[in-house]
């Protein structure tokens, strides 16, 4: 096999890229004895700039967009990039965890909590939820017609916000999400408690959970939801053995990985109707989904394009207010940074949006400059985090909120629009607050009924 300057520089930036980040994880995971979002994140890190393209090194079905990458210095200057950028994100997540902030003298920070108050916000969030899961089957007909509409569910397009602006209902379809967070609490509760009640409603919400997982994230999210609660239980039974946990987890990514190969054709035919074949299915095939995060900074470090300034880190929170009440203001939403960066690339919005990845976002913001500061935030904001999970490492019961939290916070290196977390993956900002409140709280969890 011929292999070019590039492709040789390639494959050797992605070696060192390898080495510096299974140091980062060998060394976290010895000081943490624990899978946490920064290892998570760092895996995924490794997949889409190191594994992807030194995979199409070797493998010269390459996706399309790296056509203009390949054969240039940008194929390898994005790898040296991610290794700048990794040192400058790990550095970040190192200072975070050290910096650790006392609570002041003679302030108590610790509060009352009780399972009472728990099952309140199990009942209230549910119910919330319920109503959106309610409203969105309606508006498409019923629960079966619901799967015929499964790209605009989706999408939520620019006809949906047209129509948001005459039907308010439109909004509260968002609120649908709550069912996630409820499922988890309720998965608490059903563990903490001998009532046949929680166990009904545990079932309940993980039936409607799936659901909307499969019409609004598709097959790759309702393998981390399952995911969750099968390394959970594993978790549980292994108990503190740490080297038969980290197996676990690895061999889970694995079979993950497989799966989605495997099943690809069967979501596909569920998605957009057709037959079941199996003719296409490869690992190249898989690993071009995870592409994009490489062809993003392909695109960026070669084309020019106005700077968003950071106007991104606030415009989720105008795009999540109702449709109705901007417009009655005559507000003018501007588009989120996955419809600018896909017409940039793509000239239309036809075929689907791309997701920015982490390095991309900060990019679009403020240049190199720009993705620094992005990446050194993202790590420190990672650190924080697993100072908050940390406390948790050792609790059963919270296993399959801990791995929910670290698996959406790390996936983050690819989908790091905050308008999608923040509109479609708010139970996890959810979950985070729910073990923050447990932290100063006073009440155990420690202690779950089986």
């Amino acid at each position: 096999m011929y292999l070019s300057i590039f492709d040789v520089a390639t494959t050797i930036f992605s070696i060192i890229l390898l080495i510096i980040i299974l140091t980062a994880i060998i060394s976290t995971y010895k000081s943490n004895k624990a899978i946490n979002a920064f290892i998570i994140a760092s895996g995924f890190y490794l997949l889409v700039y190191g594994i992807v393209p030194a995979f199409f090194v070797f493998n010269k079905g390459i996706p399309n967009k790296f056509n203009s990458i390949f054969g240039t210095h940008t194929q390898y200057s994005i790898i040296l990039f991610s290794i700048l950028c990794y040192l400058i994100f790990w550095l970040s997540y190192v200072v975070a965890r050290r910096l650790k902030i006392a609570p002041s003298k003679g302030k108590s920070r610790s509060f009352k909590v009780t399972i009472k108050s728990i099952e309140g916000i199990a009942w209230f969030t549910f119910l919330l939820g319920l109503l959106g899961f309610i409203i969105e089957i309606n508006m498409y007909g019923g629960l079966w017609q619901s799967f015929n509409n499964i790209e605009i569910v989706r999408g939520f397009k620019e006809t949906e916000i047209e129509d948001g602006i005459n039907n308010p209902l439109v909004f509260f379809r968002l609120f649908k999400f709550f069912i996630i967070f409820s499922f988890y609490i309720f998965y608490v509760l059903k563990n903490t408690t001998n009532k046949l009640l929680y166990k009904i409603m545990f079932f309940l919400t993980l039936t409607q959970s799936l659901y909307i997982l499969f019409l609004n994230g598709g097959r790759t999210h309702i393998f981390i939801f399952i995911g969750t609660l099968i390394l959970a239980d594993a978790f549980i039974k292994t108990k503190k053995k740490n080297a038969k946990r980290l197996f676990l987890l690895i061999f889970g990514i694995f079979i993950a990985l497989f799966s989605l190969i495997i099943l690809d054709p069967l979501f596909s035919y569920l998605t957009y109707g057709g037959s079941i074949s199996y003719d296409q299915v490869s690992l190249a095939r898989l690993l071009a989904q995870f592409s994009f995060p490489y062809s993003n900074l392909g695109f960026v470090l070669n084309n020019e394009f106005d700077f968003r300034f950071f106007k991104d880190t606030y415009l989720w929170v105008i795009s999540l207010l109702p449709a109705f009440i901007l417009s009655r203001i005559g507000f003018v939403q501007t588009s989120p940074l996955y419809e600018y960066n896909t017409l940039l690339q793509n000239g239309t919005m036809l075929f689907g949006g791309i997701p920015s990845d982490i390095l991309t976002w900060g990019f679009f913001q403020l240049g190199i400059v720009g993705c620094f500061l992005v990446i050194a935030i993202f790590g420190f904001i990672l650190g924080k985090v697993d100072n908050i999970i940390e406390v948790y490492n050792n609790n059963i019961l919270l296993a399959p909120i801990i791995i929910r939290i670290a698996f959406y916070i790390g996936m983050m290196v690819m989908y790091a629009d905050l308008e999608s977390l923040f509109r479609v993956r708010y139970d996890v900002v959810l979950l985070i607050l729910f073990l923050v409140v447990l932290k100063n709280s006073k009440i155990s969890l420690l202690k779950p009924h089986y």
